[in-house]
Protein backbone atom coordinates (compact mmCIF):
# COMPACT_ATOMS: atom_id res chain seq x y z
CA UNK A 1 0.00 0.00 0.00
CA UNK A 2 1.20 3.30 -0.74
CA UNK A 3 2.06 5.61 1.93
CA UNK A 4 -0.39 7.96 0.80
CA UNK A 5 -3.59 6.16 0.95
CA UNK A 6 -2.39 4.48 3.85
CA UNK A 7 -1.70 7.52 6.10
CA UNK A 8 -5.55 8.96 4.60
CA UNK A 9 -7.11 5.50 5.29
CA UNK A 10 -5.59 4.82 8.88
CA UNK A 11 -4.88 7.92 10.11
CA UNK A 12 -7.30 10.24 7.86
CA UNK A 13 -3.80 12.25 7.25
CA UNK A 14 -4.26 13.61 3.55
CA UNK A 15 -0.63 13.10 1.79
CA UNK A 16 -1.63 13.79 -1.74
CA UNK A 17 2.18 15.47 -1.70
CA UNK A 18 4.94 14.58 0.94
CA UNK A 19 6.65 18.18 2.03
CA UNK A 20 10.00 18.23 2.58
CA UNK A 21 11.98 21.11 4.54
CA UNK A 22 15.78 21.06 4.87
CA UNK A 23 17.62 23.19 6.86
CA UNK A 24 21.50 23.86 6.84
CA UNK A 25 21.42 24.35 10.41
CA UNK A 26 24.49 24.21 13.41
CA UNK A 27 21.45 24.00 15.93
CA UNK A 28 18.77 21.91 17.00
CA UNK A 29 15.47 22.48 14.54
CA UNK A 30 13.27 24.52 17.02
CA UNK A 31 9.08 25.39 16.94
CA UNK A 32 9.45 28.57 13.83
CA UNK A 33 11.29 25.46 11.54
CA UNK A 34 8.13 23.36 12.26
CA UNK A 35 5.90 26.05 11.95
CA UNK A 36 7.21 27.16 8.74
CA UNK A 37 6.49 23.86 7.13
CA UNK A 38 3.22 23.91 8.61
CA UNK A 39 2.60 26.54 6.81
CA UNK A 40 2.65 24.61 3.86
CA UNK A 41 0.14 21.78 4.25
CA UNK A 42 -3.21 22.39 3.55
CA UNK A 43 -6.08 20.08 2.18
CA UNK A 44 -5.00 19.78 -1.56
CA UNK A 45 -1.16 19.61 -0.97
CA UNK A 46 -1.43 17.44 2.33
CA UNK A 47 -0.75 17.29 5.71
CA UNK A 48 2.43 14.96 6.00
CA UNK A 49 6.37 16.02 5.98
CA UNK A 50 9.67 15.25 6.73
CA UNK A 51 11.85 18.29 8.27
CA UNK A 52 15.58 17.28 7.92
CA UNK A 53 18.54 18.98 9.26
CA UNK A 54 22.47 18.28 10.21
CA UNK A 55 22.19 18.45 13.45
CA UNK A 56 19.97 16.89 16.28
CA UNK A 57 20.97 16.75 20.15
CA UNK A 58 17.63 16.91 21.18
CA UNK A 59 16.40 13.86 19.80
CA UNK A 60 13.41 13.40 22.53
CA UNK A 61 12.38 17.33 22.82
CA UNK A 62 12.11 17.12 18.67
CA UNK A 63 10.14 14.25 19.32
CA UNK A 64 7.97 15.66 21.48
CA UNK A 65 7.46 18.96 19.81
CA UNK A 66 6.48 16.45 16.31
CA UNK A 67 3.87 14.79 18.53
CA UNK A 68 2.81 17.85 19.87
CA UNK A 69 1.59 19.21 16.16
CA UNK A 70 0.25 15.76 15.25
CA UNK A 71 -1.86 15.80 18.75
CA UNK A 72 -2.64 19.77 18.07
CA UNK A 73 -3.53 20.10 14.11
CA UNK A 74 -3.29 16.52 13.03
CA UNK A 75 -0.51 17.44 11.19
CA UNK A 76 2.04 14.68 10.83
CA UNK A 77 6.02 15.93 10.73
CA UNK A 78 8.89 13.44 10.73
Amino acid sequence: MLIYSYLFEKYNIPANFILAECKNYSTDVKNPELDQLMGRFNKHRGKFGFSLSRICNDKKTLYRRCNDILRDSDNLII
